[in-house]
């Protein structure tokens, strides 16, 4: 989900299904090769909860949601404009980035966990860290800037990427992702059960600008 507004409040999430944008269907293929075994039966039963026909969504957001057994997406009608900055969540795919070839240290967890700056500046490969994301998670509508926090992305972007990193991310960094902490621990996660959102790998973004704040969820 990704959010920009003139004033918010950090939350859990509570979506009103009683108005809004009716959930549209992504018409962009994603055919990846699926070989994860199907859901526990609890979260089974739960997949069409996640499915809504319609969600109330706030002027300049949107969301995605998407089905990993086969890799369909659903979304507000904006999810495929790349109008938000990525602020932090993009960390998530910086870890991932720098584990392809190197061990988990200390400053990777503080920076998927807390959400520190340092090691992003540090270990941001530029043009070609975003270009093997792009290639790598299929993400149509990124857009690439020089600062790691302002690359964009759309919701459908996002959501990608959050099956992207389930997929291929090791088992150490969606720890750490699951064990985020302090001012980052909010978001999609929050609107779950205790069971179910203890196993939810995820990473926010945000940051208070001159209109307002900026906003990005990704969970998995």
């Amino acid at each position: 989900m990704l959010i920009k507004a003139d004033s918010l409040q950090l939350h859990p999430l509570r979506p009103n299904y009683s108005s809004g944008m009716s959930a549209q269907e992504d018409p962009i293929p994603y055919p990846v090769e699926r070989n994860a075994a199907p859901p526990p039966a609890p979260l089974k039963a739960l997949i069409p909860l996640f499915i809504p026909r319609s969600i109330h969504v706030p002027v300049g957001a949107s969301w995605a949601l998407l089905r990993r057994s086969d890799g369909r997406i659903w979304g507000s009608s904006n999810f495929a404009q790349p109008f938000n900055s990525s602020e932090s969540v993009i960390k998530a795919w910086i870890a991932y980035d720098y584990l392809r070839t190197h061990r988990p240290t200390a400053a990777i967890s503080t920076m998927i966990r807390d959400s520190a700056n340092g090691p992003a500046h540090q270990l941001w490969g530029h043009s070609q860290s975003f270009n093997r994301l792009v290639s790598t998670c299929r993400l149509p509508d990124a857009r690439y800037n020089d600062q790691w926090s302002e690359v964009h992305f759309s919701a459908r972007d996002l959501a990608r990427m959050g099956d992207c990193l389930a997929r291929v991310g090791s088992p150490w960094l969606l720890m750490e992702m699951r064990s985020i902490r302090g001012a980052g621990a909010f978001g999609l996660p929050f609107g779950m059960s205790g069971y179910i959102r203890g196993k939810v790998a995820y990473k926010n973004g945000w940051t208070y600008r001159s209109d307002g704040w900026n906003v990005n969820c990704m969970a998995t």
